[in-house]
């Protein structure tokens, strides 16, 4: 019932996922034929180079410039000079983040018995999030008041103006206050039509939840709303500990100092799950999600010398937390927070039964034990740190012995954005034609694949090696004669010569039969 084990230290796929991954690896593995097209610009037949060196150290101002450059990741608003710590994804990197989210909905959810989905709002009640502590715990508040000076309002609520200016004398800083405050007397007599609005609705607010004004926060966790939801999965699933309830969406963070490429922005998509437990087993459990997680991360394809533990000392745990395990990852800046998997303990159910006197105990069906609230342990990792890892570990720099060199992604193939490229020899009609054949039927069974028919093979390949397309299948003239072409491997460049109805016959059954 899972997708991968705890307990080993290589990942064990179930029957079923693992005939789907052998299904999309073949390839991946058949390199023992000799090449047919040179990995040169000319087109003329070679054998495939040999690699000196292969570097695997990792720039990351050459990492940003191959995801710009190659469609993974744009900075946002560039046309307006940017903004810190925003970044878009292009198409390519929308493939990548796609399938990664799909291989951890896979293993986290659909391959388990125990683990149900769940999709919550944004949005909360600004209650929650007194009652979990996020408004009172965690850092400072800054802003900028609308009448006056900057100031900084500090968890007690106090205020701090913003420092004088030493090149303004008292006598100046006098007149100016003066003449800020008649602004402000006169922009408080006179509302324009957008503040009008705004008072409208605020007015509309204040007989709604506790009797004043609400003040709507963006979320900075997903892990609230599943939590929330925890009476209603276990009445509507009826659903017996222990069990997890599993969210992908957006969460958002004051971040003070956004960067790194995509480690740290203020907007950012999680992956979380909250597996609820007796709180005898939490701490069994916590171990359990931790070695899941280590397995998960190299089944994606990172390596085993990128990632290492780190266990938070007593100075270190959050205020919920019985014990927080982070899975760290050496970035290009130095070694940072991947997934962090935390006993988040009873805090959150107990709280947020006090705070709404809604009972939140968990009623063993059998009646052998009195009502009690379950342990949680979460493991919780952001999509755009997991993206920024995986492009790390799989950009390496080749030098080949005429001393030329690629950039090439070697990413695992059910993570690449493309499985397949398909390559015209030539830019000729039948060539093309027949490429077309075979890109649409791919296509039509959903098997993500490209089609480049711009510039020689060579340059086309370095192309595909640097997005990380893991085989090329080129179709040349003797394509029109014996209906085969050549599949390229893109780590050891080796190519074999395959007819495509074999070719078609080692990809998912829902494509059929090639067409005659």
């Amino acid at each position: 019932d899972r997708v991968l084990s705890a307990g080993t230290s290589t990942p064990r796929l179930s029957p079923l996922a693992h005939s789907l991954y052998l299904r999309s690896v073949s390839l991946h593995q058949a390199s023992s034929h000799s090449s047919t097209h040179s990995e040169s610009d000319s087109s003329s037949p070679t054998g495939a180079a040999t690699v000196v060196t292969s570097s695997s150290s990792v720039d990351q101002e050459q990492l940003e410039s191959l995801c710009k450059r190659r469609g993974f990741v744009f900075p946002g608003s560039e046309i307006y000079g940017g903004l810190a710590g925003s970044k878009d994804y292009g198409p390519l990197g929308v493939r990548l983040k796609r399938n990664l989210q799909n291989l951890w909905w896979r293993s986290f959810v659909y391959s388990r018995v125990d683990v149900e989905p769940i999709e919550t709002r944004i949005i909360c009640h600004p209650e929650v999030w007194r009652t979990t502590g996020h408004l009172g715990e965690f850092g400072h508040e800054m802003f900028e008041t609308k009448f006056g000076t900057p100031s900084l309002q500090t968890a007690t609520g106090q205020q701090t103006p913003s420092s004088p200016d030493p090149d303004r004398n008292d006598a100046e800083s006098s007149e100016n206050n003066n003449n800020n405050n008649n602004d402000n007397k006169n922009k408080e007599k006179k509302l324009s039509k957008t503040e009008r609005q705004e008072l409208q609705r605020q007015r509309a607010l204040e007989e709604q939840g506790f009797g004043k004004v609400l003040t709507a926060y963006l979320r900075p966790e997903t892990a609230q709303g599943s939590i929330m939801s925890f009476k209603q999965v276990v009445a509507s699933m009826r659903r017996q500990l222990p069990f997890g309830i599993a969210a992908v969406g957006p969460s958002f963070r004051n971040e003070i100092s956004p960067g790194n490429f995509l480690f740290r922005s203020r907007e950012f998509e999680q992956m979380e799950m909250q597996f609820f437990c007796p709180p005898d087993s939490s701490k069994d459990w916590h171990h359990h999600w931790v070695e899941f997680c280590v397995n998960w991360l190299k089944m994606v394809g990172l390596k085993d010398e990128s990632i290492r533990l780190h266990q938070h000392g007593p100075e270190e745990l959050a205020h919920y937390s019985l014990a927080t395990t982070d899975i760290e990852f050496a970035y290009p800046f130095g070694w940072g927070e991947l997934w962090g998997i935390s006993n988040r303990s009873d805090f959150d159910l107990r709280s947020h039964d006090t705070r709404t006197q809604k009972d939140l105990r968990y009623r063993d069906p059998l009646k052998l034990v009195p009502p009690f609230y379950p342990h949680i342990v979460e493991p919780a990792i952001g999509t755009d740190r997991l993206v920024y890892a995986v492009l790390t570990d799989a950009l390496r720099e080749e030098t080949f012995e005429n001393g030329t060199t690629r950039l090439v992604l070697r990413l695992q193939p059910h993570v690449a954005p493309y499985r397949f490229a398909i390559l015209p020899l030539l830019k000729k009609a039948p060539l093309v034609e027949k490429a077309e054949r075979i890109f649409t039927h791919l296509r039509q069974a959903c098997i993500p694949c490209d089609m480049d028919v711009s510039g020689s093979i060579g340059r086309r390949y370095r192309r595909q090696d640097e997005i990380g397309t893991p085989h090329c299948i080129t179709v040349d003239f003797d394509t029109l004669e014996d209906d085969a072409v050549t599949i390229r491997c893109r780590d050891s460049m080796q190519q074999e010569r395959v007819s495509i109805e074999e070719f078609i016959a080692r990809q998912q059954p829902q494509l059929g039969a090639w067409p005659q």
